[in-house]
C-alpha cells in the first residue's frame, strides 16, 4: 500500500510547515510512526513524540512535533484515509480523539460526496456527449431520407391517421 499526502492545513502551510511537495506517495512501510494508525487500524496518541524510540525522522521543513494525535478513517474494513492533528497545548485525551474521529469521519463523507458529484458529473458529460452524437447521426439520416423521399423516381406520399395526405414528392405530384 501506498500513502498519498493530500492536505495540510493552511495555518500549517502557512507559518510551520516547509515540506517540499513533490513526490508526495510512498509505501506505507516507509511512513513515519504516524502511520501506525493507519497500519494498526486505531486512533494513536503520542504526548511525548520527543520520548519515542521509533520515532524516525522528520522530512526537511517539517515542523517539530510535541505531541500527536492520528485517527484512521476506515470504510469498508479498508483504512481510506489517516487524519493527524499536532501540538495541541495540551495533553491529548480520549475526548479529543472522539473530537477527531467525528471531524474525519465528516471530511470523508464529504470526500466521498464530491467524488460521487464528480462521478455523476463525468457521465452526465459522456451522455450529453453521446445524446449529441447521436442527434447529429439522425440529423443525417433524415436529411438522406428527405434527399431520397424529394429526388425519388417512384411517386412517394405521406398520410396522417391512415387517409389524410399530408406530403407527396414531386413526382407523385405528377402522377396526380
Amino acid at each position: 500500500y501506498n500513502i498519498n499526502l493530500q492536505a495540510w492545513s493552511t495555518n500549517t502551510i502557512q507559518t510551520m510547515c516547509f515540506i517540499k511537495r513533490e513526490g508526495h506517495s510512498y509505501p506505507l512501510a516507509e511512513a513515519g510512526i504516524w502511520a501506525n494508525a493507519g497500519r494498526e487500524r486505531r486512533p494513536i496518541i503520542h504526548n511525548d513524540y520527543q520520548a519515542l524510540e521509533k520515532r524516525g525522522n522528520l522530512p526537511d521543513g517539517h515542523v517539530d512535533i510535541v505531541r500527536e494525535l492520528v485517527v484512521p478513517i476506515i470504510e469498508n474494513d479498508r483504512v481510506v484515509a489517516i487524519l493527524g492533528v499536532g501540538n495541541k497545548a495540551t495533553p491529548y485525551t480520549e475526548a479529543d480523539v472522539e473530537t477527531v474521529q467525528q471531524f474525519a469521519d465528516s471530511a470523508w463523507s464529504n470526500v466521498v460526496r464530491k467524488r460521487a458529484e464528480e462521478l455523476l458529473q463525468s457521465n452526465l458529460d459522456s451522455l450529453e456527449h453521446q445524446v449529441e452524437e447521436r442527434t447529429r447521426q439522425l440529423s443525417e439520416s433524415l436529411t438522406e431520407v428527405e434527399l431520397l423521399f424529394n429526388n425519388s423516381r417512384v411517386g412517394m406520399m405521406e398520410l396522417r391517421n391512415g387517409r389524410y395526405l399530408y406530403r407527396c414528392n414531386q413526382r407523385m405530384a405528377d402522377i396526380l
